[in-house]
C-alpha cells in the first residue's frame, strides 16, 4: 500500500498521558481505557479543548509488548496525579501520513514512513505518534477511522 507523505511544522503541545506496557493484542482495550480516563481527568482539571484529539506515542514495539503512551492535549500544563503526569509533545518538523482505515492496518504505515524519511535525507528526531481523528464513537465502519501517524524529522 501506498501513502503519501507529507512535511509539516507543529506546534508544541502540552499533554497529560499515561505511559503503560500492553501486549499488542490488548492495546484497543488498553488505549480506550486511559483515554476515558484521561479525559475524566482533564474535565475535572478545567484543562478541556474542544478539539480533544487523543493521541498515543509509541516508544518500543515488539510482537510480545508494546510500551506506549496514551495522550491527551491540554489548554495549558497541569499537575499529574496517580499514573497521569504531564508532558509535551513537541514542537517542529514532522513527517506524517493520514491512514484512513482499520487500526489493525497501522502496522504496515511505520516501515513506509520510516523509509520515506530516510530515502528523503531526514533523520528522525524523537518518538513516532498517532493522533485519532475519529473513533468507533463516531464512525461505525472501521473502514472510516482517520489516524494521522506523525514522525519527528530533522
Amino acid at each position: 500500500m501506498s501513502y503519501p507523505v507529507k512535511i509539516k511544522e507543529v506546534e508544541a503541545q502540552p499533554i497529560v498521558s499515561i505511559r503503560l506496557q500492553t501486549h499488542p493484542d490488548a492495546l484497543g482495550q488498553v488505549i480506550t481505557a486511559a483515554t476515558l480516563e484521561l479525559i475524566d481527568y482533564v474535565k475535572r482539571q478545567g484543562a478541556g479543548r474542544q478539539d480533544l484529539r487523543p493521541l498515543v506515542i509509541h516508544h518500543t514495539y515488539t510482537e510480545e509488548m508494546a510500551d506506549i503512551e496514551v495522550g491527551l492535549p491540554v489548554e495549558r500544563a497541569v499537575a499529574g496525579e496517580g499514573r497521569i503526569t504531564n508532558n509535551t509533545i513537541p514542537g517542529g518538523s514532522v513527517a506524517c501520513i493520514m491512514h484512513v482505515g482499520p487500526y489493525e492496518e497501522l502496522g504496515i504505515v511505520y516501515p513506509a514512513l520510516a523509509a520515506w524519511i530516510q530515502e528523503h535525507g531526514h533523520e528522525t528526531n524523537g518518538q513516532p505518534y498517532e493522533v485519532f481523528w475519529n473513533d468507533p464513537s463516531e464512525v461505525s465502519d472501521p473502514a472510516e477511522y482517520r489516524t494521522e501517524v506523525l514522525w519527528p524529522i530533522r
